[in-house]
């Protein structure tokens, strides 16, 4: 998804590189995603860890924190390199989307309910996510965690991207007008996170 910062250096370098891999065709060798399963409801992630993993740190505006190990650690470094090159204070002009994972507004908003309620147990403001790094991260972790546990990596990415419905289409080429293919942007997401 388009943010509304400037390009920066490793933003147009992750352009080059994208343009470098398509004009190789990469695109173009045949899928190697499975197939995706019919989409369910998605429950609690039971076993995402309490806090978040012990190893090496992410700094924001509120100070250091410990990143997240494993899959679903290289999962969320994918997916905010991605979204807003791990821009925490990246806002979507077209859509509203917010911090460095691009998450919707319409999924913090609301009482007793949204991705806020689901993660922390409590509502919080569009503004507190946006002024807080850690808020970001522990929202992102939650999701994304019950996504990699119930879809896998390709499938967490699709999911990620465009819902249920961008699942069900992870193989799809067709771009959604500005913004890139379901099938590039998991693929992007995929070799991103190694």
């Amino acid at each position: 998804m388009a943010v509304s910062f400037k390009p920066s250096e490793p933003l147009n370098n992750f352009l080059n590189e994208i343009s470098a891999i398509g004009n190789r065709g990469q695109y173009n060798e045949p899928m190697k995603l499975p197939k995706p399963k019919a989409p369910t409801a998605l429950r609690g992630f039971e076993g995402l860890p309490a806090g978040m993993g012990p190893t090496t740190t992410v700094t924001g505006g509120t100070g250091a924190f410990p990143a997240v190990p494993g899959d679903l650690g290289r999962l969320m470094r994918a997916i905010g390199g991605q979204e807003s090159g791990n821009n925490y204070a990246a806002v979507n002009r077209h859509s509203g989307a917010m911090g460095k994972y691009q998450i919707m507004p319409s999924n913090i908003q609301g009482t007793g309910r949204g991705w806020d309620y689901e993660a922390l147990g409590r509502d919080i403001t569009t503004q507190q996510f946006m002024n807080s790094p850690q808020l970001q991260e522990q929202i992102a972790q939650y999701k994304l965690g019950q996504y990699l546990k119930s879809r896998g990596m390709a499938g967490a990415a699709a999911t990620w991207y465009g819902g249920d419905k961008g699942y069900r289409n992870m193989y799809s080429k067709t771009p959604h007008g500005q913004y890139p293919s379901m099938y590039d942007y998991v693929m992007s997401v995929i070799n991103r996170a190694g």
